[in-house]
């Protein structure tokens, strides 16, 4: 399994006024652990745009599959959070990006109460990895969960099958693919959004799923090309705004963000 790091649960979050809400601590919690490590770029209508550190793009149908809580539940208690000053929303017509404030007391850049050890390890002891290691595999699972979290937004706007666990064999399908699938991925949802016979418009019913991308050795690339698609051939990164829809996890409209 890939480290995934850990946080720190600052013990203040006890004084806060919402911390008798179970909704609102697990929110919390959600939204600290789904933040940004380190400043990311993403594309965005054919646009670069940054997510900073300690930020995240938000909406509530994904966040209400991620944490079984109620969406309405969840726009009672984003409010809750902004009134005590935990958390500062910004939102367009688009979609939401959430900043936890007082970030670095969750996930500070230095532990400074990590015990450091001189000594060699045994024959016995695994060696610990290099924060350089340590990096890159945080990078590499930051990538892999931006695979499902795009896809799920996606797969709920176009009623496509959710994938509800990210699997070792799903894991590794996606790391096989490198990092121009990763990088290219926006790019085959958008082209699977105009696709009628991917999206069961076919004599069967048959639906694409997150499985089949993955599964089939060549089956992105055929869809990036245009493969199967009714309407647009799109052969690069640059995404095509169609009808105002984004098929990042923020993919409602403003009222359904927040």
């Amino acid at each position: 399994m890939l480290y995934r790091g850990h946080l720190k649960l600052w013990r203040q979050l006890e004084d806060t006024s919402f911390y008798q809400n179970s909704h609102a601590v697990h929110l919390f919690i959600h939204l600290i652990m789904k933040a940004n490590w380190k400043d990311k770029k993403i594309m965005f209508n054919g646009v670069e745009i940054t997510i900073k550190r300690g930020s995240l793009l938000f909406g509530r149908k994904v966040a209400s599959l991620e944490t079984g809580i109620a969406e309405g539940t969840i726009y009672d208690n984003l409010k809750l959070l902004v009134n005590s000053k935990s958390i500062n929303i910004k939102t367009n017509n688009k979609f939401s990006v959430i900043t936890i404030v007082n970030y670095n007391k969750f996930n500070p850049l230095k532990d400074d109460t990590q015990q450091q050890s001189n000594s060699q390890p045994t024959a016995s002891q695994q060696p610990a990895n290099t924060p350089k290691e340590l990096k890159n595999e945080r990078t590499k699972e930051l990538d892999l969960n931006t695979i499902v979290s795009f896809w799920n937004a996606f797969a709920l706007e176009h009623s496509l099958s959710q994938c509800s666990k990210l699997t070792e064999k799903r894991k590794n399908r996606i790391k096989a693919k490198g990092q121009e699938f990763i990088d290219k991925f926006p790019s085959v949802l958008l082209n699977i959004k105009d696709s009628p016979f991917l999206l069961g418009q076919n004599d069967r019913g048959w639906k694409v799923s997150l499985d089949f991308i993955l599964d089939r050795q060549d089956a992105w690339v055929k869809i990036l090309e245009g493969g199967y698609s009714g309407k647009v051939k799109r052969s690069s990164g640059n995404e095509i705004n169609k009808g105002g829809d984004w098929i990042g996890e923020s993919s409602v409209s403003a009222k359904n963000v927040i």
